[in-house]
């Protein structure tokens, strides 16, 4: 999703928002989705690193 610099000038806060945190939300399940096919694969390395980013996702939604 891109939005060109006026546009998103032009915006709500509410509207920044909620985009952004629709895609925090995306990147999460896309991170997910990652950390099973690594847990599939036994790959242990990409699996923690994926953890670690699913945590400060999620402190991030937490904060919002």
């Amino acid at each position: 999703m891109q939005f060109q610099v006026q546009a998103w000038k032009d915006m709500l806060t509410e509207q920044k928002q909620q985009i952004l945190k629709r895609r925090i939300i995306e990147n999460r399940n896309y991170v997910v989705n990652e950390k099973w096919k690594a847990l599939c694969r036994r790959d242990q390395r990409t699996f923690q690193q994926c953890a670690k980013v699913c945590r400060v996702l999620d402190s991030v939604l937490a904060r919002s």
